[in-house]
């Protein structure tokens, strides 16, 4: 994938779209099976707190090319591919799902941690993505209850939504998140505004990215 992602970003006529390519890490992460002895690309730019930053369905990194240099001053910004998507590896016979989803940004956190002096992040996502990050903090809630301390969800889709059926593998992976169904009724319901506090867990408030 990496020369198709070279390809692509020199066929990108924005300069924003460009500079976040060029910022691109391959990096080897802890999964298992045929996803391992991979490497992954990830953006990384910036300096501070960092920020995990999670795309939508059928996107990738450059979602966040306009977003990340107003950030990029002030947070150092983690903006991985999710698996399955954008430039990430796609082996066959992968258990393609939202578990490997959730798998893949689990195994990129501790490479976060080891490049930061911060002990928490935070976490931003873009349409599926904010469901995606509902459900890697909740995940982690379990693991590592003080990791996620910021979460901030734009445009988040489907969060109370009920998924129906679909063939295409893709469709049912982004409608497992969109759904988000054990969200319904819950902590989405009444906390997902991106001006205050959007997410409870275990009667724990977090505040939004400033």
């Amino acid at each position: 994938m990496l020369s198709s992602l070279n390809w692509a970003a020199q066929q990108l006529k924005d300069p924003q779209g460009r500079a976040l390519a060029a910022s691109i890490r391959w990096l080897a992460l802890d999964l298992p099976g045929k996803l391992a002895d991979l490497e992954w690309p990830v953006a990384v730019v910036g300096q501070g707190k960092p920020i995990l930053m999670l795309h939508g369905f059928d996107s990738s990194f450059l979602e966040f090319r306009r977003l990340a240099p107003l950030l990029a001053s002030s947070h150092q910004l983690w903006i991985p591919d999710l698996c399955g998507f954008g430039f990430s590896p796609r082996p066959p016979g992968a258990a393609y799902g939202p578990q490997l989803v959730l798998s893949h940004l689990k195994a990129l956190l501790p490479l976060i941690q080891a490049a930061n002096q911060f002990e928490k992040i935070g976490l931003i996502g873009a349409s599926m993505g904010g469901a995606v990050a509902l459900q890697l903090a909740m995940a982690l809630e379990q693991s590592n209850p003080q990791l996620v301390d910021k979460m901030l969800l734009l445009a988040p889709a489907g969060i109370t939504g009920k998924a129906r059926p679909c063939q295409h593998h893709l469709i049912n992976l982004a409608l497992h998140f969109l759904a988000c169904q054990q969200c319904e009724g819950g902590y989405a319901g009444r906390h997902l505004l991106i001006q205050r506090p959007v997410l409870g867990l275990q009667k724990k408030r977090l505040p939004v990215c400033t």
